[in-house]
């Protein structure tokens, strides 16, 4: 019974990911979202941790388009829940509207340093391998948003930078 527990957990977890994107997916790419899902639940995180982690992702990356996108930046949304937490405990009340802003100015930085590291990789590949790199984007993203048309650029950048941050 427990892993049908963690197929339940997960269909939920899946389905409120796509509902607040406001997304429809195929049944190829519930079933990754599930199967990533499912391997997140078998690591330890919690289902209030990977429900935390999604409406982060969502709030601080609203572009994303897939469940896959999640398992990269779950410790960054459990890290900024862990320091928001901390503040809020050790804060008066009138010193939580500044912990709240360093707390941005930190994920800020974060998201710049990365945005940083991803741009130097990309300025030392090769041409061709920036081809090929772009071609596997272009295929992962076909797979998983099949005929999409609309935002498609974006979604092919974004799958490149998961492709870069992955190595």
């Amino acid at each position: 019974m427990p892993g049908t527990s963690l197929l339940l957990s997960a269909r939920e977890l899946v389905d409120k990911f796509y509902s607040m994107l406001g997304q429809r997916v195929s049944k190829s790419k519930r079933k990754k979202s599930l199967d990533e899902c499912l391997g997140l639940l078998q690591e330890g995180f919690t289902v209030e941790e990977i429900d935390y982690a999604i409406s982060w992702l969502i709030k601080h990356h609203p572009t994303t388009g897939s469940f896959s996108r999640l398992p990269h930046f779950i410790d960054q949304a459990l890290k900024a829940q862990q320091l928001h937490t901390q503040a809020q405990h050790h804060q008066p009340r009138g010193a939580r509207d500044t912990v709240d802003a360093q707390l941005q100015q930190q994920q800020d930085r974060e998201q710049t340093e990365q945005q940083q590291r991803i741009e130097a990789i990309l300025a030392a590949l090769t041409p061709e391998d920036l081809v090929a790199l772009r071609e596997e984007a272009e295929k992962r993203v076909e797979e998983e948003q099949p005929g999409v048309k609309f935002g498609r650029d974006t979604l092919v950048r974004f799958k490149i930078e998961e492709l870069l941050t992955m190595q």
